[in-house]
C-alpha cells in the first residue's frame, strides 16, 4: 500500500509542476495549434489553384496568330498576371514570387520557368493551354469534370496526425528531460532518496504523470482541428489515444534516458534537439517521404516519431485498429523498455 502510495504522489506531483508552469501550457497546448491554424489556412480548402505567371512590358504582345497574349493569359481565372520590366519580374521570379514568365522572341512564344519547381510546371501547362485555345485550338475528345470531396484527402487531414506525434515527442523530451536536469542541480533527487520511495517510482512516475499531459494536449488540439477545419478520425478515437499514449511512454523513456547523467540544461538542450529536429524533417510530420530516396525511407522507418506518425495517421485517415499497427506498436515498445531499461542502469541521483 505504502509503495503505491508513494508512486501516486510521485505521479500527481508531475501534473502539479506541469500545472503551473505557465511556458509549458505554451509549448504543449497553443503552438500546435497555431501550426495547425497557420497550415490549414495556408494549404486546405482552396478549390482553385492560382498560378502566378510574369509578363514583361514593352515587349511584342500580339502573337502571329493575332492574339492579345497579356489579354488571354488574364482572361483565365487561373492565371495571376504580374506586369513589369525585365528587372522586376526577373527578381519577382527569384523570390517565387511568380511560377513562370511568358516572353516573346522572333522565333515565337517562350515560357521561362524552373524545371525543378512544381509550380513552374504547372504553370507552364496552364499557359500553354490557355495561349493555344486563345490562337483557336479545339480539343476532339469531349471531357467533363465530376468535382467530389473525399473526406481525410486534404492536407489539414494529413497535417493533423503529425501535429500530434510532433507535439507527443517535444513535450515529453524537453518537458520530462529538463525537470530531471533542474532536479539534480537542485539536489531535490538526493532529497527523494532520502525518503521511503524506490528509485524505480520516480522513473515510472514520469511515464506514467505524462499521462495528463497527454490527455491535454491531444484533446486540444483534436478539439480544434474539429472545430475550425471539421477533422474527424475515421478509427476509434479510443485506438488513437492508445496509440498516442505508447508514443508518450517511448519518447518520455527517452527523455529520462538523455538525463539520466546530465547536471548541464544546456547539455540537456542540445541532446534533445539532436534527436528531436532531424525527426521532425524526415519522420513526415509536414509533409509525405515519398519523395525521399529510398534508402533513407528503409533507415527513417525505423524511428520513433516514423512510427507513431505512421500509426496515428493510420488510425486517423485509414480507421486502422491496434491490431493492424504491430510494426508501428512493436517499435514504440521497444524504444519504451530499452530506454527504460538503460535509464535505470545509468541513472545518477547526484
Amino acid at each position: 500500500m505504502h509503495k503505491r502510495s508513494s508512486l501516486i504522489e510521485l505521479t500527481k506531483g508531475r501534473w502539479r509542476e506541469f500545472r503551473r508552469e505557465p511556458s509549458a501550457f505554451f509549448f504543449v497546448i497553443f503552438m500546435p495549434i497555431l501550426w495547425m491554424v497557420i497550415l490549414g489556412a495556408a494549404f486546405s480548402g482552396k478549390e482553385n489553384v492560382k498560378v502566378q505567371v510574369g509578363w514583361i512590358e514593352g515587349q511584342t504582345a500580339t502573337s502571329p496568330f493575332n492574339i492579345d497574349i497579356p489579354a488571354s493569359l488574364s482572361s483565365n481565372s487561373a492565371i495571376i498576371l504580374h506586369r513589369g520590366s525585365v528587372e522586376e519580374i526577373n527578381l519577382k521570379h527569384l523570390r517565387g514570387e511568380i511560377a513562370a514568365i511568358v516572353s516573346t522572341d522572333p522565333t515565337g512564344l517562350k515560357i521561362i520557368y524552373d524545371t525543378a519547381s512544381q509550380e513552374g510546371t504547372n504553370a507552364s501547362s496552364i499557359i500553354k493551354s490557355t495561349l493555344q485555345e486563345a490562337a483557336g485550338r479545339t480539343d476532339p475528345l469531349s471531357i467533363t469534370s465530376e468535382k467530389i470531396t473525399i473526406p481525410g484527402t486534404r492536407y489539414i487531414d494529413f497535417l493533423i496526425p503529425g501535429l500530434l506525434a510532433l507535439s507527443i515527442m517535444t513535450s515529453s523530451l524537453f518537458g520530462t528531460g529538463m525537470l530531471i536536469v533542474s532536479n539534480r542541480r537542485e539536489n531535490l533527487l538526493k532529497r527523494y532518496l532520502a525518503t521511503p520511495m524506490k528509485p524505480h517510482e520516480y522513473l515510472i512516475s514520469h511515464i506514467f504523470g505524462r499521462t495528463f499531459i497527454f490527455i491535454v494536449e491531444v484533446a486540444a488540439i483534436l478539439i480544434t482541428g474539429y472545430l475550425m477545419f471539421g477533422f474527424k478520425s475515421a478509427g476509434s478515437y479510443i485506438s488513437l489515444l492508445a496509440f498516442a499514449f505508447l508514443g508518450t511512454a517511448a519518447f518520455t523513456s527517452l527523455a529520462i534516458l538523455c538525463a539520466a547523467r546530465t547536471a548541464n540544461p544546456a547539455t540537456m538542450n542540445g541532446m534533445t534537439n539532436i534527436i528531436s529536429l532531424p525527426m521532425m524533417l524526415v519522420a513526415g510530420v509536414w509533409f509525405s517521404r515519398a519523395n525521399f530516396p529510398e534508402w533513407l525511407g528503409q533507415i527513417v522507418q525505423y524511428l520513433p516519431l516514423t512510427a507513431l506518425v505512421d500509426g496515428l495517421r493510420r488510425i486517423a485517415l485509414e480507421g486502422a485498429n491496434l491490431s493492424t499497427l504491430m510494426s508501428e506498436s512493436v517499435i514504440l515498445l521497444a524504444y519504451t523498455l530499452l530506454s527504460t531499461a538503460a535509464a535505470t542502469k545509468l541513472f545518477k541521483w547526484y
